[in-house]
């Protein structure tokens, strides 16, 4: 899954780089990608996990992300991560998921 920044209350996904997952196969091509992260900014990195549910398309789970990330702030991650997972309908009880959140605190 691509990246998602939030920066002035709005949340996107990255472009993802070509070639495959880092680490998922020796010696195979990846491309890298450089975001030049901001103050106040928020970078979320995740599996797939996080999204996708049996009974949703995965669409439908990002957007449940992205919709919760706008109201994420650098400053209360703690608080702000435990209610993007509760928007989006709790952990996954059918896959393992990962996310990776990174806040550029203001100077």
């Amino acid at each position: 899954m691509a990246p998602i920044l939030v920066r002035d209350g709005v949340a996107s996904q990255l472009a993802k780089p070509r070639g495959v997952l880092l680490g998922a196969a020796s010696g195979s091509p990846y491309e890298l990608a450089t975001t030049r992260l901001l103050p106040g900014d928020l970078l979320l990195m995740f599996t797939d996990g996080l999204v996708e549910r049996r009974v949703r398309d995965i669409d439908v789970g990002l957007d449940l992300v992205l919709a919760a990330a706008r109201r994420l702030s650098a400053h209360d991650l703690d608080d702000g991560l435990d209610a993007l997972l509760t928007d989006i309908g709790g952990p996954n009880p059918e896959d393992d998921a990962c996310l990776v959140a990174v806040g550029i605190l203001d100077a």
